[in-house]
Formats: C-alpha cells, sequence, structure tokens
C-alpha cells in the first residue's frame, strides 16, 4: 500500500498550492484506480472550473482591448 503523504515542496513552487488545488492534485494522483478522480468528475471540479472561469474572462477582456 501507498503511503500517501504528498509533499508540496515550497521551495519548488511560486506560491502555495490553495487547499481546493491540492484536493485536485492529491485526487489526480491517487494510485488506486477505484480512488482516483475520473474526467466526469474532473469536469465538475470547484478549482478547475473557477481557473478556467479566470482564464476565459481575461481572454474575453483582452480580445476587447483590441
Amino acid at each position: 500500500m501507498v503511503a500517501k503523504k504528498w509533499d508540496f515542496e515550497q521551495d519548488r513552487m511560486k506560491s502555495k498550492p490553495s487547499k481546493e488545488l491540492r484536493s485536485l492534485m492529491e485526487r489526480l494522483i491517487e494510485p488506486d484506480p477505484t480512488l482516483r478522480i475520473t474526467m466526469q468528475q474532473l469536469t465538475k471540479d470547484s478549482w478547475l472550473a473557477e481557473s478556467f472561469n479566470k482564464a476565459q474572462n481575461k481572454a474575453n477582456q483582452m480580445k476587447r482591448k483590441k
């Protein structure tokens, strides 16, 4: 059995990942395929949806500036 003690080394990152991102990352790298996040669950993940919306809004703002 894998010990699942994921370490997100601060010195290798620009900033500390949020709880939501850590949760998503842990579900993505889950060793047990029966517990790992599915694609359907991934598309509904709150962190991913929020990040996508922020990126989409930024892209729309840039288009309007042209």
